[in-house]
């Protein structure tokens, strides 16, 4: 969706196609559109990201209840640590390994290399929840109808500026965010990088299941590492790993549902067409 975005948004910008006849405040408000629906396809990521995150930090066995019955993000993510983050990444006790103290020291220093990125990322996320959080809850209640976002230059570089009203008693003030084509790639960038996260995590997780959740030496490292460093991680992880069975898990997904339900559905759409032809006829 974000490269449909991105042709749509050439088109839009320099007036190309259908939008060859639009006028300025048309193109205007329609690329602002585009950037406020990436913003909030982040805030339901960072959502999802968070939930995954509740269901793995514990026992896997609740991982659906404690997906389900999730806190609010921002608590999942400020109380995330290393403690947590090494049993998320059910990384193995380094005293149970069968490796020297020294490359015990360097598997140490390489996970919490690997923590301290993610705490950083973490700490990004909640700083972009509190920057535009209230932005995000205003907007689509209503505030999306308003036209017209002022365009302002910030160090000679010009930013769209859209408001959102958040306060009944006095709607004269708004919450607004800045936003052009610089940030916007910035945040594909980063709404990627969840996507990749969720999906490591994921991953990680059932190769931990398939191998009778027995921990990890290591798994995927998100510090940058040496080739040599790297070859070093392999071999610790091909010794330690030796005698590791491994059973491939295939998940299916199975849904049912009830005809009186699916009847509600096409009854709905059936009360629509006959509104809509007594529209016509009347």
């Amino acid at each position: 969706m974000l490269k449909e975005h991105d042709l749509i948004l050439k088109d839009i910008v320099n007036g190309a196609g259908k939008y060859s006849d639009y006028s300025t405040e048309q193109k205007e408000w329609l690329e602002s559109f585009i950037y406020i629906q990436l913003l909030e396809r982040i805030f339901f990521l960072i959502e999802d990201f968070t939930k995954v995150i509740n269901g793995l930090n514990g026992d896997l066995g609740e991982f659906l209840e404690n997906f389900i019955h999730s806190p609010n993000p921002e608590k999942i993510l400020s109380n995330l640590d290393y403690e947590k983050w090494n049993r998320i990444l059910r990384y193995a006790e380094l005293k149970n390994l069968p490796i020297p103290d020294k490359d015990k020291q360097f598997l140490s220093d390489v996970r919490n290399n690997t923590c301290e990125h993610l705490i950083e990322f973490v700490k990004f996320c909640l700083d972009f929840l509190n920057l535009h959080k209230i932005f995000f809850n205003k907007f689509k209640h209503g505030n999306s109808i308003i036209y017209g976002f002022k365009k302002i230059k910030i160090n000679g570089e010009t930013y769209f500026l859209i408001p959102a009203i958040y306060n009944r008693r006095t709607p004269e003030k708004t919450k607004a965010i800045i936003i052009n084509r610089k940030i916007y790639e910035k945040w594909k960038t980063f709404h990627n990088s969840i996507v990749i996260l969720i999906s490591d995590l994921i991953k990680r997780t059932i190769a931990y299941i398939e191998r009778d959740c027995r921990p990890f030496v290591e798994y995927i490292s998100y510090c940058g590492m040496k080739p040599d460093e790297l070859n070093r991680i392999n071999k610790m992880i091909a010794k330690c790993d030796s005698n590791v069975i491994k059973i491939n898990i295939v998940s299916t997904i199975k849904l049912t549902i009830d005809v009186k339900k699916l009847k509600k559905f096409t009854e709905l759409y059936d009360s629509f067409d006959k509104i809509m032809q007594s529209i016509q006829t009347g």
